[in-house]
């Protein structure tokens, strides 16, 4: 038997495939973070997927005002140490309160500033020594980032665990030259 079907590009299948991982309310600006995101290299490439989780619990999959209006993410406070990658900007957050949050220059200086983030701010010290696995990752920068008490911290990772395993591991893949099955 002779099979007359073209070859499937295995990458154009993939992107196809990404999406039915997203909510369908996802917001396009969230879809555009996972492209710039993807062709962005980090230093532990197996932590995008895991990363990306944390956006999306952070910004609700890009719905939020601050992801909207600021391109942040991730929640991230304002600190001068940001100030390569973006400007103080007033934002009221879900408690009420009105504080500084980082307002990116683009999503580029997003990806770059949250990364940078872990080896400019003091208590994030060690945090390589926690990169072996996703999980050990988050375990160890989940706590410090939300900074609440044990209970919802454990909560916070979790959250940001499920949507790892259900969705963006699924999102997240190695850069064409480097796809392989």
């Amino acid at each position: 038997m002779v099979n007359n079907q073209a070859p499937v590009d295995l990458l154009t299948y993939w992107n196809a495939m990404q999406k039915s991982f997203l909510p369908d309310n996802t917001d396009p600006g969230f879809i555009e973070l996972i492209e710039v995101y993807q062709a962005t290299d980090i230093e532990f490439p197996h932590l995008k997927a895991i990363s990306l989780a944390q956006w999306a619990l952070e910004s609700g999959w890009g719905l939020s005002d601050l992801a909207q209006q600021c391109d942040n993410y991730a929640g991230m406070k304002w600190r001068s140490v940001m100030r390569p990658y973006g400007t103080p900007r007033a934002y009221t957050d879900w408690q009420g309160k009105e504080d500084p949050y980082v307002k990116f220059r683009d999503k580029a200086a997003f990806i770059e500033g949250y990364w940078d983030r872990f080896d400019l701010i003091s208590a994030y010290d060690g945090w390589r020594d926690h990169t072996d696995t996703p999980d050990k990752w988050i375990e160890f920068i989940g706590p410090i980032w939300l900074g609440m008490s044990a209970p919802h911290n454990k909560k916070y990772i979790n959250k940001v665990k499920q949507l790892y395993r259900t969705r963006t591991k699924f999102v997240i893949y190695p850069k064409k030259d480097t796809f392989v099955i």
